[in-house]
């Protein structure tokens, strides 16, 4: 019998996240997950929108193309943070 042993040089395998994971912020979808593959991500940006019924909300934005753009709710830093 043949004893393989581990090389020491060799790394690891680590595990590939292709998806990162957000929650809806749009008034339809509020709080619903959403899932977005992480190379098809051109931007992200924070912006105050003010909504149908006059209130003002900070929301995070992704622009996914040709689908367009998410609102999220996680802040800035997180969705950049799940990109890393």
């Amino acid at each position: 019998m043949l004893a393989v042993r581990a090389r020491q040089d060799v790394p690891m395998l680590t595990k590939v996240i292709m998806f990162i994971k957000l929650t809806n912020a749009s008034p339809v979808h509020r709080g619903k997950a959403i899932a977005i593959k992480k190379d098809l991500i051109v931007s992200v940006y924070r912006n105050a929108i003010v909504r149908d019924d006059g209130l003002v909300e900070e929301v995070t934005h992704v622009f996914v193309p040709p689908h367009g753009t998410w609102e999220v709710q996680e802040p800035y830093d997180d969705v950049l943070a799940q990109l890393m």
